[in-house]
């Protein structure tokens, strides 16, 4: 039984987390390990960089080719990532 102004850890973490601003990284840490599974194999062997700045994603991709596949599919994309967060964590995607 919790005592009056005692709080769980889990209230205590998620205080930390929006104290200290750090939602934004921890999203871009769990899109970067899990880019395979969002992704597949392919896609993330030919990505260079993942860098999530304001719901903007941006992707360096190392094959020209796969790039335009994703540009044209970057909707899908969107929605994928999004879903696989349970939250709307990008709303664009720059690839380069």
């Amino acid at each position: 039984m919790r005592g009056q102004g005692e709080k769980t850890l889990k209230e205590v973490l998620e205080q930390m987390v929006q104290t200290y601003n750090m939602e934004p990284k921890m999203t871009q840490a769990k899109i970067k390990g899990e880019w395979e599974t969002i992704v597949g194999p392919v896609v993330a062997r030919h990505t260079e960089r993942v860098f999530l700045s304001k719901k903007c994603l941006y992707v360096k991709m190392t094959s020209a080719p796969l790039k335009q596949e994703l540009f044209y599919g970057r909707e899908q994309l969107i929605a994928r990532i999004n879903e696989h967060l349970g939250k709307e964590a990008v709303e664009m995607v720059i690839f380069s």
